[in-house]
């Protein structure tokens, strides 16, 4: 009986981990939809959003966060190119971080917003990933 009952548990809290990874999904698609939506007057409120992302004890949380700046950097690349030092001075500050995930997101953004803004947007990433991955 009692194997059951562990069983069981067992069995919920997978469930559980299931649920919250989908929910983690569908606000991810969420997110990335309002940022397609967003106005241009928005850009600055979501970017102090996502900066506010680095207090969160979840590196998942930091990662996403930081890879939500590069989506809103590709969907809104004049409205982001004025806030561009403060973007890059937060991945500067996020390479530090105790995760690798999350210093390598930093690095996945630094490639991003290389082949952004210094090749016109249709370029490779200029190296900017092997600088970035030379430095962690």
């Amino acid at each position: 009986m009692r194997e059951s009952s562990v069983r069981v548990s067992e069995v919920a809290t997978e469930q559980l981990e299931k649920r919250q990874s989908d929910w983690a999904f569908i606000a991810m698609e969420d997110l990335e939809k309002i940022i397609e939506a967003l106005s241009n007057d928005g850009v600055s409120t979501l970017l102090n959003c996502l900066y506010n992302a680095k207090n969160d004890p979840k590196p998942a949380v930091k990662k996403e966060s930081i890879r939500l700046l590069a989506v809103l950097c590709t969907a809104r690349t004049d409205s982001a190119a004025t806030h561009l030092t403060k973007i890059i001075a937060h991945i500067v500050k996020r390479l530090k971080d105790l995760d690798s995930q999350v210093r390598e997101a930093c690095c996945d953004i630094v490639g991003s917003l290389s082949a952004l803004y210094l090749k016109g947007g249709g370029g490779s990433d200029g190296g900017g990933i092997a600088v970035c991955q030379a430095v962690v």
